[in-house]
């Protein structure tokens, strides 16, 4: 396995969420750089069961594409693709693709992935604050992604967390909401 850093040790520098509140050392998550292509299945299984939770079946899911898009996230900036792991254990993935609204000083966030036993115990926060960090570096202004409509839980963790909605598209099973939130300053307090 990779060396495996702590997330929570990413965040000290301009962190939004210096102090994760209620979450011992050992909730802290960690993260290793990944490669799509050393392990396409487990990719997958995450992004289908991603797909499963926002829109209730995997109709319209195409793993090849989604792969394809991570393997070429990858090749573009070692380090937009994360698993992310709590005590030794896989817990999800981060899917970043550097180069989506860069020319908007925006970074994209393709993928924010908990697996089921990891949802709603104030983990996605610290993937938030990943993605924050690294687009940060970059010096984008602001966090972009897509949610699906009828995904209430997921609209409500982004909108608890600062996203607004800019905007709307049509997706394969539905309307998809564009949101966007603004990435702190280093420094500067979330």
């Amino acid at each position: 396995m990779a060396e495996i850093y702590p997330i929570r040790h990413a965040q000290t520098e301009g962190s939004r969420f210096p102090v994760h509140q209620g979450l011992r050392d050992d909730e802290q998550l960690q993260v290793t750089l990944f490669s799509p292509a050393e392990d396409r299945a487990y990719y997958e299984r995450c992004y289908a069961d991603a797909w499963m939770f926002s829109h209730g079946d995997l109709r319209g899911f195409s793993a090849a594409t989604y792969y394809t898009a991570a393997c070429r996230h990858h090749r573009q900036q070692p380090g937009s693709v994360l698993r992310i792991w709590l005590r030794g254990k896989p817990a999800g993935l981060v899917d970043l693709d550097p180069v989506r609204e860069a020319e908007n000083k925006a970074g994209w966030v393709s993928l924010l992935y908990l697996g089921p036993a990891f949802r709603g115990k104030g983990y996605g926060i610290q993937l938030l604050e990943r993605a924050d960090r690294f687009y940060r570096l970059q010096g984008r202004q602001s966090l972009r992604l897509l949610v699906a409509e009828s995904n209430r839980t997921a609209r409500a963790f982004y909108e608890r967390e600062g996203f607004r909605r800019i905007g709307e598209e049509n997706g394969s099973t539905g309307k998809l909401l564009r949101l966007e939130r603004p990435i702190p300053a280093a420094g500067e307090p979330g």
